[in-house]
């Protein structure tokens, strides 16, 4: 690679780490939290899901993040 590629792929991944503009009108809380998930669980899937995080050192963040990717009906090849 070739340094005026080198440049030009590091410009590209800069430009794509910008945060999305909240538009005109939007609560800002709301557009904070336009990703947040929730969930009421039973306790003992509660408590499974805390294990199977505990068991791999993820957070509960990203073992949920693992599930969703990993979930053959919701998969995406992103």
């Amino acid at each position: 690679m070739d340094e005026a590629a080198f440049h030009q792929q590091m410009n590209d991944l800069y430009q794509r780490q910008k945060a999305e503009p909240r538009p005109r009108g939007t609560d800002p809380e709301v557009w904070r939290n336009r990703y947040l998930v929730k969930a009421k669980l039973s306790r003992e899937l509660y408590l499974s899901f805390q294990q199977f995080c505990k068991d791999r050192d993820l957070s509960f963040n990203r073992g949920l993040k693992f599930l969703l990717s990993t979930h053959p009906l919701i998969k995406t090849d992103g």
